[in-house]
C-alpha cells in the first residue's frame, strides 16, 4: 500500500500480531523510521459481542525531532481490501509492438509474463516472436528473433531469463539485457525424450516456471501431456520427466503452500488442476473446472487458474490442511467471465493466457486485450473469509472508509498507545494498514543542493563516542568505542558491519554494537573458522560488502579476501553464527599481482570488495594495481580457494585514463570505492582520474561522472579524488573523498549532500558540517551510513 507507515497482521483467534514497518515507498506520510508502530495486540473485551475486537497500537517517535506541536498528528487505519481485482500493467489495447512509456507503448497479443526481483517485467509476444521488458515505466524490446515464444521465467540471482520457443520445441536462455542467448534444451524437432541439452525433446512446450532456490526449470510439455524438469540450466542442463498424464498440459507455476514447495499444472483438455511435488513427482487433482484452462500459478496458499473462457478462478486451502486432498480446496472467488475489458473488482478479460507470481502480485497475459494485467489478491491470511472490518470508536472516516484517530503531539523518543475498536464476522486472520500523517515542511530528497549542504537531511550519531574518543568497546550507542572504522556495509534491514582493525563489528538499528569476527585482533597466518576463531591474514580489514539479507559478508585485508556466511535464521550479531573462509589471496599476508585460482592469486593492497547479486562474482580494487579484479566461482561459492578463479575484469595495470574495453581501459592508482548495481554493472571511484567509472557486463569501461578536473563544483561537473562509493536501488551514486564533501550523482546531475567540517552534534546538515570517510547505503530504503574516525552516523531524509 503506497503511503502506509506500517502493516499490522493479526490473528483474531490467537491474538498473534505481526508488524511490518513501511514508508520507504512514499514521501507523503511518516515512514516507520520517523514514527512507527512499535507494538500491537488484539483482544476480545470481556462482556462484548462475539464479533467485537480491540486492536491496541503503540506508536513511537523514532526520530530526533518533535512532531505534531502544530495541528497534531493523526493516524488512519483500514483493513486490506478483501476482493480480487485486476489492473493494467502494460499495453494500451493495440495489437502492435511499439516501445516507449507504458502510457503509449503497444504490447500486442502477449503470451507470458515474469517479474524480476527489481520489478522489471519480461513479456513474450508469441505472434510477434518478441521478448519485451517493462522497467521504470518504460516498455522496450529485447529481441524479435524467436518462433512463437510463450512461457517465460527467470531467477532473480541469475543474469538470464528462460522461455519456451514453442514453435521450435525448445527452451531458450536469454541474458536480461537481450545481448546473448542460447538453447538450453531441445533441438528444434518435436519429440519426447529426456537427456542433456540438445538430446532432449519437447512437443509444443508452452508453460514454464522455476524454483528460485535451486534454479531448476519446469516445462509444461503440451502435446506430450507431461511436466519436465531441467536441472542446472546455466551449466549442464539435464531434462527429466517429473509428471505424466496431464492431457494438453499448458499452465504451470511454482510456489509454496503451508511452507511446502509445490507446482501447479493445468490440463487444457480436461479442465483438471494438478498439484505436483517437485521433488518426488507425486501429483493429485485438486479441482476440475471447465476445459480450456490456460495459465496457473501459486501465491499465498492459493492456486490461481486462468481460462480461455475469460475467467480467473482462485482456489484456497485452509491452514494445516493437506494440499493433495481435493476436499481441502475451496473456490475463494472468481474474476471475469464475459469477454471484454474492464479494470477493478469487476474486471473483464479476453483470452487470458499464462500467468506468474511476482514479488507482491500476480501477473497475467491478457492476450486479445493486448495487455499485461496485474491481479491483486485478497489480503486476508487465514480461513476463507472475505470480511470487512467496521471501526466503532471513531466518528471520522476517509472517503475510502479508513478510520481516523487523533494522536496529538509526539516528542522525540516518546510513545503513545491508542485502541481501535472494530467488529468482524469471522475469526480469521486479517491485515490492517496504518498511516501516520501530520503537518511538516515537506521533503527534500537526499540529492542535496548545488554546492551546499542539503535541506531537511538529518544526521545523527548511531554508535561511537560523541566527543571522538577511541577504543574497542562493545556497547550501545555512545557507550561503544571504535579504534578505527576502515570499512562499512549495510543490509536491507539496517544492520551495519564495520571494520575495526583486524576485527569485524556489527551495529544493530538501535545502536547496539557487537564484535562478530576476530575480537582478539589476532594477526598472522590465515585461519578459517567461526567468528570467534577466525584469523584474517594481512594488514587491517580494509573492505566489507554484504548481501541484502546480511547472510553473506565479504571481508578483505590488504592481501586476502574472505567470505563469511550464516544461516538465515541465526543471530546476525552472534560470532558463533558466522563461518569465515578464505576465498583468494595469500595465507601469510604477502602481496603481489598474480591471477589464477584462489590459492595462486595475489593482490597488492586491496582497497575495496563487492559482489554480484547471485554471489558468484567478487570484485576488488587495489591501491597499487590500476585494474579491477574479478574473482569468480560458477560451481560452488562455498568451495575452497582452488575453486575460485581470479582474472582482470578491466584495466591495463598501467596508470592512465582511457574509456575502452576490458584490459584496454586504463584507471589511475589508489582506486578504492567499488559498487555493483542490480543489473551487474560495476562502478569504481577512480581516485587518480577524478572520475566515477562504470564497467558494464560486456567489460566496457565508460565515465559516469567527473570531467577529470580536481574540484567540487557541482555545476561544473567536477569531482576531487573520490575514495568511497555507495549506490542504492534508485541508481543514486553517493561518493566522497577522504574527509571531503559527501556528494551524490543522480539523473545525470551532481549534488552536494553534506559540506565537510567538524561534527558538532546531531541535527539537520544544513546547519552544521562533518566529514564522512567511508560510507554505505541501505539499497532498499536509501538510508545512508557513514563513519569518521571512531564514530558511525546515519543520514535520513525528513520523510513526512
Amino acid at each position: 500500500m503506497q503511503g502506509a507507515t506500517a502493516k499490522v497482521e493479526v490473528d483474531l483467534e490467537t491474538g498473534k500480531t505481526v508488524i511490518t514497518p513501511l514508508g520507504a515507498t512514499s514521501r507523503a506520510v511518516f515512514g516507520s523510521g520517523a514514527i512507527g508502530v512499535s507494538s500491537a495486540e488484539v483482544f476480545r473485551v470481556t462482556g462484548s459481542s462475539v464479533s467485537a475486537r480491540t486492536l491496541r497500537l503503540t506508536f513511537k517517535n523514532n526520530s530526533r525531532v518533535d512532531y505534531g506541536a502544530s495541528g497534531g498528528l493523526r493516524f488512519m487505519i483500514g483493513a486490506a481490501s478483501p476482493g480480487l481485482t485486476a489492473s493494467t500493467e502494460a499495453g494500451i489495447g493495440a495489437g502492435a509492438r511499439t516501445d516507449g512509456s507504458v502510457a503509449s507503448a503497444a504490447v500486442g497479443s502477449p503470451s507470458g509474463v515474469w517479474e524480476d526481483s527489481d520489478g522489471t517485467l519480461f513479456i513474450t509476444q508469441g505472434v510477434d516472436g518478441a521478448i519485451r521488458t517493462v522497467r521504470n515505466g518504460s516498455v522496450s524490446t529485447l529481441n524479435t528473433l524467436y518462433n512463437s515464444p510463450r512461457g517465460i521465467t527467470g531467477n532473480p540471482g541469475s543474469d538470464f531469463v528462460y522461455f519456451c520457443e514453442t514453435g521450435s520445441h525448445r527452451i531458450i536462455r536469454l541474458r536480461k539485457d537481450g545481448k546473448q542467448g542460447n538453447v538450453v534444451a531441445g533441438n528444434g524437432t518435436a519429440g519426447d525424450a529426456v537427456g542433456t541439452g540438445a538430446a532432449a525433446r519437447f512437443n509444443t512446450p508452452i508453460g514454464l516456471t522455476s524454483n528460485p532456490d535451486t534454479g531448476t526449470l519446469y516445462v509444461a510439455d503440451y502435446t506430450n501431456g507431461k511436466v519436465k524438469a531441467i536441472a542446472n540450466p546455466d551449466t549442464s542442463p539435464t531434462v527429466s520427466t517429473l509428471a505424466t498424464g496431464i492431457p494438453l498440459c499448458l499452465g504451470i507455476g511454482f510456489g509454496t503452500i503451508e511452507g511446502r514447495p509445490l507446482l501447479v499444472a493445468t490440463s487444457s483438455g480436461s479442465g483438471q488442476v494438478f498439484l505436483i511435488d517437485p521433488t518426488t513427482g507425486t501429483k493429485s487433482v485438486i479441482r476440475t473446472l471447465a476445459p480450456n484452462l490456460t495459465g496457473a500459478t501459486i501465491r499465498e496458499n492459493r492456486v490461481l487458474v486462468a481460462s480461455s473462457t475469460n475467467q480467473v478462478t482462485v482456489l484456497r486451502t485452509g491452514s494445516g490442511a493437506s494440499p493433495f486432498e481435493a476436499s481441502s480446496w475451496q473456490v475463494e472467488g472468481t474474476l471475469g467471465s464475459t469477454a471484454g475489458f474492464a479494470e477493478g473488482a469487476n474486471a473483464r478479460f479476453n483470452a487470458p493466457q499464462l500467468m506468474s507470481s511476482g514479488s507482491s502480485n500476480v501477473y497475467m497475459a491478457d492476450s486479445t486485450n493486448h495487455r499485461v494485467r496485474r491481479l491483486v489478491l485478497p489480503n486476508f491470511l487465514g480461513g476463507f473469509s472475505s470480511q470487512p472490518a467496521v471501526f466503532t470508536n471513531t466518528q471520522k472516516f476517509t472517503p475510502s472508509n479508513q478510520g481516523i484517530y487523533e494522536l496529538g503531539a509526539l516528542a522525540q523518543g516518546a510513545t503513545v498507545t491508542k485502541d481501535v475498536a472494530f467488529t468482524v464476522q469471522f475469526g480469521a486472520s486479517m491485515t490492517f494498514f496504518v498511516t501516520v500523517t501530520g503537518g511538516t515542511d515537506g521533503v527534500v530528497p537526499l540529492d542535496g543542493a548545488k554546492n551546499a549542504s542539503a535541506k531537511n537531511v538529518y544526521a545523527r550519531l548511531l554508535a561511537g563516542s560523541p566527543t571522538g574518543q577511541t577504543g574497542f568497546v562493545d556497547g550501545v550507542g555512545g557507550a561503544a568505542r571504535f579504534n578505527a572504522t576502515n570499512a562499512i556495509a549495510a543490509t536491507d534491514n539496517d544492520y551495519v558491519f564495520v571494520a575495526s582493525g583486524q576485527a569485524v563489528r556489527i551495529i544493530a538499528p538501535d545502536g547496539t554494537v557487537r564484535t562478530i569476527a576476530n575480537k582478539e585482533q589476532r594477526t598472522g597466518t590465515s585461519v578459517d573458522g567461526i567468528g570467534s576463531g577466525v584469523t584474517f591474514a594481512g594488514n587491517l580489514v580494509r573492505g566489507l560488502y554484504t548481501n541484502r539479507a546480511g547472510t553473506t559478508l565479504l571481508v578483505s585485508t590488504n592481501s586476502t579476501i574472505y567470505r563469511g556466511q550464516r544461516s538465515p535464521n541465526s543471530d546476525i550479531m552472534n560470532p558463533n553464527s558466522w563461518f569465515f573462509q578464505r576465498v583468494a589471496g595469500s595465507t601469510d599476508g604477502s602481496v603481489g599481482d598474480v591471477t589464477g585460482d584462489g590459492d595462486t592469486a595475489r593482490f597488492n593492497d586491496i582497497g575495496a570488495v563487492a559482489m554480484s547479486e547471485d554471489e558468484t562474482r567478487i570484485y576488488a580494487t587495489c591501491f597499487n594495481q590500476a585494474e579491477v579484479e574479478l574473482i569468480e566461482n560458477r560451481i560452488n561459492v562455498n568451495g575452497a580457494p582452488s575453486t575460485w578463479q581470479c582474472s582482470v575484469l578491466a584495466g591495463s595495470g598501467t596508470a592512465g585514463f582511457a574509456d575502452d574495453s576490458g584490459t584496454s581501459a586504463q584507471f589511475g592508482f589508489n582506486m578504492q570505492g567499488l559498487e555493483v548495481d542490480r543489473f551487474g554493472n560495476v562502478y569504481v571511484a577512480d581516485t587518480g582520474n577524478n572520475r566515477i567509472r562504470k564497467i558494464d557486463i560486456e567489460r566496457n569501461v565508460t565515465t559516469v561522472a567527473g570531467t577529470g578536473t580536481f574540484g567540487s563544483d557541482d555545476n561544473a561537473g567536477e569531482i576531487g579524488s573520490p575514495r568511497h562509493l555507495a549506490m542504492d536501488d534508485s541508481d543514486s551514486i553517493y561518493f566522497a573523498p577522504f574527509n571531503g564533501n559527501l556528494r551524490v550523482f543522480r539523473n545525470g546531475q551532481l549534488y552536494t549532500v553534506v559540506v565537510a567540517g567538524a561534527y558538532s552534534g546531531d541535527g539537520f546538515v544544513e546547519n552544521f558540517t562533518f566529514a564522512p570517510e567511508r560510507l554505505t547505503v541501505n539499497k532498499k530504503t536509501g538510508r545512508l551510513f557513514t563513519c569518521n574516525g571512531g564514530r558511525v552516523f546515519v543520514l535520513d531524509a525528513l520523510v513526512p
